[in-house]
């Protein structure tokens, strides 16, 4: 996949982006014109129905994806390539000298980034290859769509809300009546649900559509008017049911090629709260992609707010049966991103869910297959409503409603620190699980349950008293050079320790890896931290992709750690054939310095004094007491003011950041 490190020979990329669905995509035939375009380090092949169009369907070729038999997978349909071309100038001032005589103009909310028009989409493949050539870009390549699968498993089952108010089994719910009682329904809050069009005017959405903040495009679908509905369906107006914040107010915002992804992620981030992606790439087990152009967007979203950052969620994937994780999907597993997965009406993994290093929290969906689990009952385009909606799909909207109410409890949160309020707010579901760990900090971890399940006033709580992380603190390892052969049918596999100096207190760790191989599926990628806490990062699955190029795995199962120390990552390939070399690694931990109360990006005498001032009035007081003192009082987010508080600051502030 396209990145940075690669310099231009990478933006030669016809990258991966998203569909509004592979249902309506068609092949192209199979006579059509062949096309040989470069996707980073791999080579696509595309059957492109009319290249002299400026939209055409097209398939690729798998020649380079055939498995260890010699068979060749048959052509991918559902592709749709533009003629637009997406070019990043070097400089974001000033308008490269190449782009004059184009009708060429820039993308709002992403400096640098720049859209021609083409009349063809021949013409596009052509100024594509000339702009990557050119020093004056940093990236280029044709818009196109690749197919996708949205997050429904068609499982049958029965359901009428259960996920808000389960009478059966109480407890085993969202909790959102509660929270309601509570005053908290997404009052104030706009989310924006980037899909396929979702129908606007259905009679129980149309009060809170907010039109102003849409970029409506398409006929409505089903799936689509689903999530917007499960999130801000109107409540106590004698039709259907009710959404999770029933008086929010939901955007409609489309995904589909590069452009329309990076569109949505950067549209209106000053009014949007959150923004839920209820899709990823195919569910499959091989190894999504993202092209530049929406990584730069994800980015732009820290920004939204006034600087606060507009939150992103996202369904973490249904493809655990075809060995699937979190991993896989550069859009989820993003640390800009809340992944979630999906729990059923027993408290316990859905079956479909995707487990992962990168995985937050879980929420309850669809159960099955089988008789007696439930599913969720919501919304459907034609203004009517269904019983088997499910997947990670309505997960992460259960989520995204969740962190509406906090926001509204405390519109004060960062984008940082929602996710983190998050994992104290999570409870253990199916504590007989043995995914259920311990991290270096004593927090419970798991593969399929991420921190755990959260209940929406459990997560109001922790908003209340919620004092803002520190500054952002990045903790890194230099680039270790390993140029190493990965043993080949060995499940051992080798292993290299990468030294991290900086001491801070880790939320997100990515590791990012240059490795060799025409069989990505063969290995097995593990990452030890230095208080000995396990992040499985990739399992042999098949997966026929070639290499890994600076390709980035993220884990929060670290958090709360230190970074500084001995990380020791290990690759093995059990599978004979395909051998495996290592060229390099690097980690980076991102996190923050507990001890910088004054959030001033320094940790000195200033943040001890402050913190004093501040504990002094509120010994024997339950948090926040934020009226005295310039710091928190409440240091280690108990709750509970008291000597502990003061205790683990001195502990903090000697060790330094």
């Amino acid at each position: 996949m396209p990145d940075q490190t690669l310099g231009r020979h990478s933006a030669w990329a016809l990258c991966a982006l998203v569909a509004a669905g592979t249902a309506q995509a068609q092949s192209a035939a199979p006579d059509a014109p062949v096309h040989t375009l470069r996707a980073g380090p791999r080579i696509d092949r595309m059957l492109i129905a009319d290249p002299h169009a400026r939209i055409s369907d097209a398939s690729r070729l798998n020649h380079d994806l055939a498995s260890k038999d010699g068979h060749i997978p048959p052509p991918t349909p559902g592709y749709t390539i533009t003629s637009t071309v997406l070019a990043k100038a070097g400089s974001p001032a000033g308008r490269p000298a190449l782009l004059a005589p184009l009708n060429g103009g820039p993308i709002d909310g992403l400096p640098g980034w720049w859209k021609i028009e083409l009349p063809t989409i021949a013409e596009a493949i052509s100024l594509a290859d000339t702009l990557a050539d050119s020093p004056e870009f940093t990236h280029a390549f044709v818009d196109i769509a690749r197919p996708i699968a949205l997050r429904t498993p068609n499982d049958p089952g029965f359901a009428l809300q259960w996920h808000l108010r389960n009478a059966e089994s109480p407890g085993i719910d969202s909790g959102a009546t509660h929270a309601w009682n509570a005053g908290f329904t997404g009052s104030g809050i706009l989310v924006g649900v980037i899909e396929g069009q979702w129908q606007t005017d259905h009679p129980d959405i149309i009060q809170n559509h907010n039109a102003a903040a849409s970029k409506v495009s398409g006929t409505p679908t089903n799936h689509a008017t689903s999530v917007a509905g499960l999130i801000a369906a109107s409540r106590n107006n004698a039709i259907g049911g009710s959404g999770i914040i029933p008086d929010a107010r939901v955007s409609s915002l489309v995904h589909g090629t590069a452009l329309q992804n990076a569109e949505a992620f950067a549209w209106r981030n000053d009014i949007h709260h959150i923004k839920n992606n209820s899709w990823g790439p195919i569910d499959n087990g091989t190894l999504g992609q993202i092209t530049d152009i929406e990584r730069d967007a994800l980015i732009a979203t820290t920004t939204g707010r006034n600087g606060l950052g507009t939150i992103l969620v996202w369904a973490a994937g249904n493809g655990a049966a075809a060995s699937d994780r979190v991993e896989y999907d550069p859009y989820a597993s993003s640390r800009y991103a809340i992944a979630v997965g999906a729990i059923d009406d027993d408290d316990d993994k859905a079956f479909y869910s995707e487990p992962g290093a990168s995985l937050l929290v879980v929420a309850h969906s669809s159960g099955g297959p089988g008789p007696g689990d439930r599913q969720i009952y919501t919304t459907k385009a034609g203004s009517g409503y269904t019983i088997t909606f499910g997947g990670t799909s309505a997960a992460a909207p259960i989520i995204s409603g969740i962190v509406g109410m906090m926001l509204q409890a405390n519109p004060n949160m960062t984008w940082r620190d929602v996710q983190q309020a998050l994992i104290h707010a999570a409870r253990i579901c199916d504590p007989s699980s043995p995914t259920w760990t311990t991290n270096g900090v004593g927090r419970r971890i798991s593969y399929a349950y991420g921190f755990g399940a959260v209940r929406a006033m459990d997560a109001v709580a922790v908003a209340t008293s919620w004092h803002p992380l520190p500054p952002e603190h990045v903790a890194e390892s230099p680039r270790l050079t390993v140029n190493a052969p990965i043993p080949d049918g060995n499940a051992t596999g080798i292993s290299r320790t990468l030294r991290v100096t900086g001491s801070a207190v880790i939320e997100t760790v990515e590791l990012t890896l240059n490795v060799t191989s025409t069989y990505v599926g063969d290995l097995n990628i593990a990452l030890r931290s230095p208080a000995g806490t396990e992040s499985i990062l990739a399992l042999t699955r098949n997966d026929p992709t070639d290499h890994l190029i600076s390709r980035s795995f993220t884990s929060r199962r670290h958090n709360g750690e230190r970074a500084e120390g001995d990380w020791v990552v290990t690759i093995s390939d059990p599978v004979a054939g395909d051998p495996a070399f290592w060229i390099d690694a690097r980690l980076i931990a991102y996190g923050h310095c507990p001890s910088d109360v004054n959030a001033d990006g320094i940790t000195d005498i200033l943040d001890l004094l402050d913190f004093i001032d501040s504990f002094g009035p509120c010994v024997g007081a339950r948090a926040p007491c934020a009226e005295f003192g310039p710091g928190p009082a409440d240091y280690n987010r108990d709750e509970v003011i008291d000597i502990l508080d003061l205790l683990d600051m001195i502990e903090d502030y000697s060790y330094g950041c």
